[in-house]
Formats: C-alpha cells, structure tokens, sequence
C-alpha cells in the first residue's frame, strides 16, 4: 500500500507517510464505546447450544454428569481386548496393569486371557512323525468363533520361512480375521509336506 521503493537512504524513512486505515490501528482498552465485538457464528451457536439445553433429557444430563467411577467386568475386558486385537500376552499384561490400579471389578481373573486359547485346542491335532499342527475339525472350530462356514467365502494361503510351515483361512471380503488351520517349525515348503498339509485339514473334501 505504500510505495517505498524510492526511499533509499536511511534519513528518508522518517519521511514516509503510512495510511491511517482502521484495520491497521494498534490495538488499544475496550470500553462502552468501544466494546469486545461478537462473531456472528459465536452469536448463533450460543442460540443453538440455548435451543439444546432446552430440549435436553433430565436423564441425559444425570448420566453425563456422573462422577460414579466404572469398574469392568471380565466380559467386559474380553470385549475390549478383541476390539483392540491385543495378543494374549498383552491381554493379559493390560489386565494385571488395570487390576494392580484397582481399576477392575473384584470378579475379574488375569489368568482367563493366558488359557484363552483352551477354548478351541480341542480343534486341533498334532503330527507327531512331522511335528504338524493341523485343524482337524474345520466346520467345529467355524462354529466355536461364530462364524458360518462357506467354503466358497474362504481362501487357503500356505507361506514357509527356512523352517517352518503355515496355512491360513482368508476371508475373501476381509471381512473376518485370518485364521490359522496349520503351522509346523520342522517343515519345509517342499511337495511332500504341502501335500502332507492338505490331507490333514482335508483339502479335498472341503473343496
């Protein structure tokens, strides 16, 4: 706004002459003449939270407001832990934290999320000439978590590291989690023992 272009000595800068514009004016005391001013959107939010606190439920506002501490209970934690995904040591590390805080309900066990895996061991068998671990009931272990099983919904992936063996159920629409049907330490991904791997969890009949 101001041309200072041909004010090339330092003695000309005294000289030059700013606009006096209302925006630019250094901010001075409100007063009754001269008050805080107010946002527009500031006004109609005030005039909606008003409209709000009007039709608010009593109900509501007395759930909200209370200060009476929640204490979970263990089915509670088990679904926290499975929407949070956490293996089962860090299950059982999150309940020990919150159970030495006191900040669990008295009936709550840290030891249930260390044997959660007994629920569905009854589902799997073990190879003993090839150390194999193998789901020998498919449609069971379906059934034990809760899922449907369609084979048509359901994809086998088998990978190997230098030595060990695992296949595992992917749901075509990602939709539900992977689920491990077999896992050795001691195979390799050679022919023999893929082809050991589909005759267990049979492969053939479950298409």
């Amino acid at each position: 706004m101001v041309d200072v272009s041909h004010y090339r000595k330092s003695k000309d800068e005294k000289s030059i002459v700013y606009p006096s514009i209302p925006s630019l004016i250094a901010l001075g005391p409100h007063c009754e003449d001269l008050p805080i001013p107010k946002p527009p959107m500031l006004e109609s939010f005030s005039s909606a939270s008003a409209s709000e606190e009007e039709g608010r439920d009593a109900d509501f506002d007395e759930a909200s407001t209370s200060k009476e501490l929640h204490f979970p209970n263990q089915q509670e934690m088990g679904g926290l832990i499975r929407s949070m995904g956490l293996t089962k040591e860090n299950a059982e590390l999150l309940t020990s934290r919150l159970k030495e805080w006191h900040l669990l309900d008295p009936t709550c066990k840290v030891t249930k999320y260390r044997k959660r895996h007994l629920s569905v061991a009854s589902f799997f068998t073990v190879s003993q000439p090839h150390s194999l671990y193998y789901c020998s009931d498919i449609f069971g272990l379906f059934n034990k978590i809760g899922i449907d099983c369609d084979p048509s919904d359901w994809r086998l992936f088998i990978d190997s590291s230098v030595k060990s063996l695992k296949a595992v159920l992917f749901h075509n629409g990602n939709e539900f989690p992977s689920i491990p049907v077999g896992h050795s330490v001691h195979m390799k991904e050679e022919y023999e023992n893929v082809k050991t791997l589909l005759d267990m969890i049979k492969y053939t009949s479950h298409n």
